[in-house]
């Protein structure tokens, strides 16, 4: 039975099989937690203030280190 598969038979049992592994590998994998320390007011923050929609004249963008909490 083996020998009679033609090479056409054997690509879509290969691509069976990998789209096996792929879904095992997306769906049965372990969660893990990292730790990430963000710095929020260094350069990369700063705008100028007619870029912040509130009336913020400092330059900064609240709203943005006000998106973060602990635990996220």
């Amino acid at each position: 039975m083996i020998r009679n598969l033609k090479f056409f038979d054997w690509i879509l049992i290969g691509l069976s099989l990998l789209a096996i592994l792929i879904f095992a590998v997306i769906f049965f994998r372990r969660s893990s937690y990292i730790t990430a320390v963000v710095k929020v007011g260094g350069g990369s923050v700063f705008y100028p203030s007619f870029l912040t929609e509130q009336n913020d004249f400092s330059g900064t963008q609240k709203w943005f280190a006000e998106s973060f909490y602990k635990g996220q």
